[in-house]
């Protein structure tokens, strides 16, 4: 095992295994004073807020270092105890509550000298982070993540440089995750595993605090009401309804439900799934804050036990589906959840809300590829979405179908798309001269150069390019390229390229927009126009020709009996199902094959597990490993799939299996109506 040199060292490395962290903006949460130098580092490193846990080790009287038991401070104090060592040792309920009292009291001076008027971080519906510089008991540790988790995180990260393995092993329960560097045996001290192991002074954690704030900025806050994601509430009635139904008869069984789109649009041979990283954070952070309970129980709708049960609310359930990119076709699911009935039945509205809308534009992004292919194109879609998070998520599922980037500005924080922009029309018309616009543009943003040249006359403007363009040379400024955005396009993109080319600017590319979709681009590329690539706006975010999808989340399996719904034009398939794909030699899709989870067919199996006991069983992956699946299955379709028109219908066969079981689920539904006769 390689020692840390300090506990900054620790922090740096601790930083690069947390690297997956970064992008989802987490919250840095540090045990004083030891933890706080670690935790530092990797809030540092990932630029994010970073608070305290005040947590005191309840230590046996005379042997103040063999832990009892830890209080966390909060507005009603948390105390773990750990009754084998209190069994051990005799301590006495008062003798165990006077060490408590002692260390509340260190813990108000320590509040008091570290934090002062320093805002708390906001936690909820947040990833959190905490971090100490190693475990030894876990009996601190435990405490201050099982009050961190009254605290309603999104998800909740215990990371640490060393600790013995089977401590890590015990605290796992207590978290979504777990992250340690080394798990030593025998273990022996934290101290000796660092070279330098200096006792942190009270001094030094002030610093780090006063260095790295708690919150970035009130921004923060604002986001979170503009999008109340987070929140239980952003369900429909009728599921608190069924789910006080359900606690008041006993429904509390298993309950298998499955995602799916009923059939294809007339314009789509094929859907892209995507969503799923959203859905694994909702179904992670599913939890009802205290206003939240107190807005229900003022209702008047509900009963107290509903309440009650709200107040504990956690999704145990496990979680399987096709990877985000995959292609898929009609009643196909590509999710699953499997979870006690009232879990299962709350997650529908927001689920059915991700996956809907994330597929349906990753679909008609998908589709745009096809049709203009090897084009860049980006997402202009944002002030035409219907909704700021239908902005953003349209950018997300484009990219992943395989668009190039988005103008969206805060997609690129959140998820590391490519961001582009050049300038709008206004910028033009502010100036009383066009080539002066074009001037002044180029030298204040000169990196990446793309000049807006249709506010008055297209041609006449590409001619001022021309012109300016040497001048801006001279000074170290290249143009890059013009955007075109409105007007014939085949026809003015053709006068400009003669324009640029004759002028000596061959190597200046041509973008376009303007209300463009997928036939549009179709009718340029095979135009052979010009065009080197492409913005895409309103059609793309309102997926305006197919502005939803048929599709559905039922119940499949109850108490381990398959169920199905024979409602005209909504039946379902009952049971627990799987989809297998097949392929040809040269790796094209044939066919695929809709049965029970449990049958065996020939194929490529889609469902994969993604979560077990409420617990994601690996980080989601990058968005760039995403984007490469969905260009592999677009790769693979058969060549009739990739037109936009007249696409014949791909086969998707059931199997006999699952054919059984329907049958069997009639038989049965048939014979207890006759019972009842």
């Amino acid at each position: 095992m390689r020692r840390f040199a300090d506990r900054s060292d620790a922090g740096r490395r601790l930083a690069h295994a947390l690297e997956d962290y970064r992008r989802r903006r987490p919250v840095i949460l540090a045990l004083p004073r030891g933890g706080v130098p670690v935790a530092a580092e990797v809030a540092k490193a990932f630029d994010a807020p970073l608070d305290l846990l005040l947590v005191r080790k309840i230590g046996v009287p005379m042997q103040p270092e063999l832990a009892m038991g830890a209080v966390v401070d909060g507005t009603a104090p948390i105390v773990v105890r750990n009754d084998d060592v209190i069994d051990l040792v005799g301590v006495s309920d008062d003798e165990f509550d006077a060490v408590c009292r002692e260390q509340l009291v260190e813990i108000e001076r320590r509040r008091a000298r570290y934090i002062g008027s320093r805002p708390r971080a906001e936690v909820t519906g947040r990833v959190v982070i905490v971090i100490d510089d190693g475990i030894a008991t876990g009996a601190t540790m435990r405490a201050a993540l099982r009050a961190t988790r009254q605290r309603a995180p999104q998800e909740l990260v215990l990371a640490v440089p060393v600790a013995p393995a089977e401590t890590i092993d015990d605290l796992r329960r207590e978290v979504d995750a777990a992250i340690c560097l080394e798990t030593p045996r025998p273990f022996g001290a934290i101290g000796a595993f660092y070279e330098d192991f200096r006792q942190v002074s009270d001094d030094e954690v002030i610093a780090d605090l006063a260095r790295l704030p708690a919150t970035r900025s009130v921004a923060v806050n604002e986001v979170a009401r503009m999008y109340p994601a987070a929140s239980p509430l952003l369900t429909d009635l009728y599921q608190l309804n069924m789910l006080q139904a359900y606690l008041e008869h006993g429904r509390t069984g298993t309950a298998v439900f499955e995602f799916f789109v009923r059939r294809l649009p007339a314009r789509r041979g094929f859907l892209v799934a995507a969503g799923l990283e959203q859905v694994l954070d909702h179904l992670a952070a599913l939890r009802f804050a205290a206003d939240e309970l107190e807005w229900l129980r003022r209702s008047g709708r509900f009963g107290s036990a509903l309440i009650d049960y709200l107040a504990g609310f956690r999704f145990t359930g496990d979680v399987d589906a096709m990877p985000e990119g995959t292609v898929f076709f009609a009643d196909e699911p590509i999710l699953r959840v499997t979870a006690p009935l009232p879990e299962a039945q709350l997650a529908e509205t927001r689920l059915v809300n991700i996956l809907h809308f994330q597929s349906l534009v990753a679909a008609k992004a998908a589709r745009m590829v096809l049709a203009a292919p090897g084009k860049p194109l980006i997402d202009f879609g944002l002030r035409r979405a219907h909704g700021a998070e239908a902005g953003i998520m349209a950018a997300r599922a484009s990219y992943l179908a395989g668009f190039a980037g988005t103008a969206t500005v805060l997609a690129g924080k959140e998820f590391s798309i490519p961001i582009f922009g050049t300038m709008a029309h206004s910028f033009v018309q502010v100036h009383d001269d066009e080539t002066a616009a074009f001037e002044a543009f180029a030298r204040s943003r000169p990196d990446d150069l793309v000049l807006l040249i249709d506010t008055y006359d297209t041609e006449a403007a590409a001619r001022k390019v021309v012109r300016l363009a040497s001048r801006l040379k001279a000074q170290g400024i290249s143009v890059r390229g013009v955007r075109l955005d409105s007007g014939d396009l085949i026809g003015l993109s053709g006068s400009v390229r003669r324009i640029l080319d004759e002028g000596g600017l061959a190597d200046v590319t041509i973008f376009a927009s303007g209300g463009l979709d997928e036939d549009a681009l179709a009718r340029i590329v095979a135009a052979g126009a010009p065009i080197d690539g492409f913005g895409i706006g309103t059609s793309l975010t309102t997926s305006s020709d197919v502005p939803a999808l048929d599709c559905a989340y039922k119940l499949q399996e109850y108490a381990g009996i398959a169920r199905r719904k024979r409602s005209a034009g909504k039946a379902t398939l009952p049971g627990r199902k799987q989809v297998w794909r097949r392929f040809d030699d040269r790796d094209r899709m044939t066919d695929d094959v809709l049965s029970t989870a449990d049958d065996r067919q020939r194929g490529t199996p889609l469902l994969q597990p993604v979560m077990r006991d409420g617990r994601r069983l690996a980080p989601s992956p990058p968005l760039a490993e995403v984007r490469r699946r969905a260009a592999a299955g677009l790769a693979q379709l058969p060549g009739a799939l990739r037109r936009l028109e007249g696409t014949p219908a791909y086969p998707v066969a059931v199997g006999s299996k699952l054919v059984a079981l329907t049958e069997q689920v009639d038989r049965d539904h048939a014979a207890r109506e006759r019972a009842l006769a």
